[in-house]
């Protein structure tokens, strides 16, 4: 699932993240800080219970469900048929998950013998009677009746959910700038407000859904559709078939007026969009790089797209960004789109988010919502890897850059494991924690281990999860098997510990010794998180090359020495900017701007724009650096730097004023 993110807010956090305000004292060097004030907001810790896995009684071998809309109540009316077995032990009771269902009659068929078992509710769970013990490798057969009534709960005195999984929108057509539309949420348990299963995560069955509509009205659901039958009431059922496994939160459909665009299909397989007119000629604008998404997806991770089909639903008032439902993506009405809109920005990023929820989150579930990393942080970085890909490194960085930000400012009132098994609610984990902090982990994971053991570890991960559930353990032993080595170190530190490195870095030439003195302090608070170990690439520039070196931080202060035959223009830390870490570093002045005209990345130069503010009045070369940034950079973002941090004083001699004559001119 894809949660909104508020641009602007995070760019304005960005200045702050680099700089902390700007009060600059005469002779004072210019710094450059990637922190935030360390007193702004207090992190305060909540107690609560263990949540892990569910204990598994009963496994879905099979769900058959049978709907019909009733947009005049806005009500589901179903029939569901679940085949069963115990999981593990013997059992009496079945315990289904039923919130807010009015129950008509249930039918249980055991031994080849069919009856009305007895059955009671609790806490939004049916429990039915089972006439004599199911052993192990039995099957039992229930068959529900019933209505799922989402917005009748409220009148019935019932708690209502915080999502109520069937939405209804406009059901009675009165809003004239809406079509009438219905589509369902699972995510995270709120499936089974609309048909009664076993709501765990790594729970897995295969489905079919078949939906009673009027013939105006298109579905969408799981897997293909089968076939259409046209009624002689004026309505029609088509039948939707899974025939592959997933979790039941993935479970959906949609109905509504939908135009279905259809583009080109990749390996035989239906890529296709789901909108309203007059959006419907605009479809493949907006989604017409999903083909080539799939295809990039497919073969980097060695593991073709899985499913029978990948179809993108547009849907109004939806309760999040995106949801990456199992071959049917659903997304919210900014997608409405025409070509005016998408001139000056594109969706590929929460479409490759979703679309790589295909594979980590869909192909292979997270267990339990605490190992959400598995599905959330992995999304995010299918929109790096997207980046990287068709837009260039420079923009995935910018991203990438924005990631950090949003991570570190919740990091100043929220700090916990991106692994957590004591969260209060469903909410507090999808977070930046499991959503950035995660993704800028699996960066730093691949720039430890190299391309082709991280791509390889992948596939190793992908293929003996497969239509499985895991947890973070598998995903590092799949990355153990690529590797050969033993990278608890690194899970430890960065999955199941609290907080980030912050370091102090100081650096300073000998010209005795021929060697670069280095030394960086960790100031984390040790007590609550660790000392950190992590490979430091550095970049000594001088007037004759750059050396490349690797250093090794692993306690809480180090000093390195690196060979260097003349005093450096610049010392590069982390020289490929993807470390997690706050940091302090003094550069002077010759070094920022040495920074800026020679290191290639994104990063370097927007660090030595921020860190130079101040000086434009003083410096011709500065001043010259930023009319350098803001006519000559190609990506937008420097330009902006350059000109939000622009100083123009009233002195018709300033440095800033003889620039911009020199443009106008």
């Amino acid at each position: 699932m894809k949660r909104n993110v508020l641009l602007l807010l995070l760019f304005s956090a960005s200045i702050v993240a680099f700089s902390g305000p700007v009060k600059k004292k005469k002779n004072q060097q210019p710094k450059v800080y990637t922190d935030f004030p360390k007193d702004e907001l207090q992190i305060s810790e909540k107690k609560t219970e263990y949540k892990g896995s569910y204990t598994k009684t009963f496994d879905i071998l099979k769900t058959d469900i049978d709907i019909v809309p009733i947009f005049e109540n806005s009500t589901v009316e179903g029939t569901a048929k679940l085949l069963l077995t115990p999981y593990s032990r013997p059992q009496q009771t079945l315990i289904l998950d039923t919130k807010g269902l009015q129950i008509i009659a249930v039918e249980l068929t055991q031994k080849q013998k069919t009856y009305k078992p007895k059955f009671n509710f609790t806490d939004y769970k049916l429990n039915i009677e089972l006439s004599e013990i199911v052993n192990v490798k039995d099957t039992i057969s229930v068959i529900i009746k019933y209505v799922a009534e989402p917005y009748l709960w409220d009148e019935k005195g019932l708690p209502v959910p915080k999502e109520r999984g069937v939405y209804f929108i406009d059901p009675l057509d009165k809003n004239p700038y809406k079509y009438t539309q219905l589509w369902t949420q699972g995510e995270t348990e709120y499936n089974s407000t609309w048909f009664p299963t076993i709501e765990a995560m790594d729970e897995k069955f295969p489905q079919s859904i078949k939906i009673t509509v009027d013939n105006k009205f298109k579905t969408l659901s799981n897997g293909l559709l089968i076939k259409s039958i046209i009624l002689e009431n004026g309505k029609r059922t088509d039948y939707w078939e899974q025939k592959l496994p997933h979790s039941p939160y993935l479970a959906f459909f949609t109905v509504g007026e939908y135009e279905k665009v259809i583009d080109k299909s990749w390996n035989g397989k239906e890529i296709s969009y789901y909108t309203f007119p007059p959006f419907g000629e605009f479809a493949k604008d907006v989604f017409g790089n999903t083909g080539e998404m799939i295809t990039f997806f497919s073969n980097i991770l060695q593991t073709p797209y899985p499913w029978d089909k990948y179809s993108q639903v547009v849907s109004y008032d939806y309760t999040a960004g995106a949801m990456e439902n199992t071959t049917a993506s659903i997304f919210y009405d900014p997608l409405f789109a025409d070509r005016k809109n998408l001139k000056d920005q594109n969706f590929d990023y929460i479409i490759a988010h979703e679309l790589f929820h295909q594979w980590f989150g869909d192909l292979v579930t997270a267990e339990s919502w605490a190992n959400l990393t598995l599905n959330e942080s992995f999304a995010n970085y299918g929109e790096y890897l997207w980046n990287v890909y068709k837009y260039g490194q420079i923009e995935a960085d910018y991203y990438g850059q924005k990631d950090l930000i949003a991570y570190l400012k919740e990091s100043l009132s929220k700090k916990e494991p991106i692994v957590n098994f004591y969260f209060e609610n469903f909410d507090d984990i999808f977070d930046r924690h499991r959503y950035e902090k995660g993704s800028i982990v699996l960066k730093m994971l691949r720039d430890y281990l190299g391309d082709s053991i991280f791509f390889n570890g992948l596939k190793l991960y992908l293929s003996q999860n497969q239509f499985d559930a895991a947890e973070i353990h598998h995903f590092r032993l799949a990355m153990e098997k690529a590797s050969g080595e033993d990278l608890n170190w690194f899970f430890n530190q960065w999955w199941l510990s609290k907080g980030h490195p912050k370091v102090v870095i100081e650096k300073k030439y000998n010209e005795l010794s021929k060697s670069v003195e280095i030394t960086i302090q960790q100031t984390q608070a040790t007590n609550e998180e660790p000392i950190f170990r992590i490979p430091i690439k550095i970049d000594i520039y001088t007037e004759k090359e750059k050396k490349t070196h690797t250093i090794w931080l692993d306690k809480s202060k180090q000093t390195f020495y690196l060979p260097s035959e003349e005093q450096p223009k610049l010392v590069n830390v982390d020289a490929d900017k993807h470390i997690l870490w706050e940091k302090e570093e003094t550069l002077t002045l010759d070094e920022n701007l040495y920074k800026y005209f020679n290191c290639p990345l994104y990063l370097d130069k927007k660090e030595a724009l921020i860190a130079l503010q101040g000086f434009q009045q003083k410096n011709e070369k500065v001043s010259s650096m930023y009319f350098d940034a803001m006519q000559k950079d190609r990506f937008f973002d420097l330009k902006k730097t350059a000109i939000d941090l622009m100083e123009i004083e009233a002195p018709e001699d300033s440095l800033v004023i003889f620039h911009f004559k020199s443009i106008a001119t």
